[in-house]
């Protein structure tokens, strides 16, 4: 079989909805009506040198500035934080400085950007690591997550770290945060085996802050007990026991669209599969009766 082809997991038929990692390049320039910008792409030295340095690419990206729900700008070197909806007022600091773009795309195929850290050195936007979740300590307030390299990288949490879950789809929801400060890791809204992209506040303070924290994919896993037909309860250890945790989390509302089906119609409720069958997807309006530990289910 080849997996070279049109196979996945988990196919995904609107590109609206789709998490894309975070794009790198040096700004060519911002459109005479402040709009958008125009990026030179640029890519990561491998292997891994320090400082990392960039290889420059002949790939332009032009990239809008979410006129509706503006766009969360970082000035990495001055440590500031904006909320635009054109570049009009960057037209003229932001020209050949290095840029970390997370972007979602919309439905004509342009990209818009949710959030922009900018810097005069690649190194200051290139250190963020985007990794899973390797071990979060509520007491200390300090998460670990792999980098580029599979290297942990320990990070602490403030009260002034915004989380954010990756909502292309939804821009509103994209670019608003879902929670702020410590709180956040103590209620178990972030634990070991998240996919998250981490942004520092200062890349050479020790010990590394977050300054926000990006949450991609937020995979609970363990066993499953006290299922009710409103919700259930997913508890997890760990060899680390300052991983564990316990969460109840309740089910997708019955009128919300949950993803599509094989036939990619929407599915209005539950949707569940077998990990030995992890492409088949069975869906009802309703959770089933036969919910155990064995499924993974959304």
């Amino acid at each position: 079989m080849n997996f070279n082809g049109p196979v996945r997991h988990h196919p995904v038929r609107d590109i609206t909805r789709l998490v894309l990692r975070h794009t790198y390049g040096t700004v060519k320039g911002v459109a005479s009506d402040g709009k958008s910008l125009t990026i030179t792409k640029d890519f990561p030295v491998l292997p891994v040198t320090n400082p990392e340095t960039p290889i420059a690419s002949p790939l332009s990206v032009q990239i809008f500035a979410d006129a509706t729900n503006g766009t969360i700008l970082y000035d990495l070197d001055a440590k500031t934080r904006t909320v635009v909806k054109d570049f009009t007022g960057e037209a003229m600091s932001l020209p050949n400085k290095f840029v970390r773009i997370a972007a979602r795309y919309q439905v004509d195929g342009t990209l818009v950007a949710v959030r922009v850290w900018a810097s005069s050195q690649f190194s200051t936007v290139w250190l963020s690591p985007e990794g899973h979740v390797l071990h979060v300590d509520t007491t200390t307030d300090v998460i670990t997550v792999a980098d580029e390299s599979g290297a942990g990288v320990p990070l602490t949490v403030d009260a002034g770290t915004e989380f954010f879950f990756r909502t292309p789809a939804n821009a509103m929801a994209d670019a608003t945060p879902i929670g702020t400060g410590t709180a956040f890791l103590t209620s178990h809204d972030l634990v070991r085996g998240f996919k998250v992209h981490v942004s520092v506040v200062d890349p050479l303070a020790t010990p590394l802050v977050a300054q926000s924290i990006d949450i991609e994919t937020a995979a609970y896993s363990g066993r499953i007990s006290a299922a009710n037909p409103t919700g259930f309860t997913y508890t997890r250890q760990f060899a680390r026991a300052t991983d564990d945790y316990s969460v109840t989390l309740d089910y997708i509302s019955s009128g919300t669209a949950n993803g599509t089906d094989a036939g990619g119609n929407p599915i209005m409720g539950f949707k569940w599969w077998d990990f030995t069958f992890p492409t088949l997807i069975t869906s009802a309006p309703t959770p089933s009766r036969n919910l155990s530990p064995q499924p993974t289910a959304e």
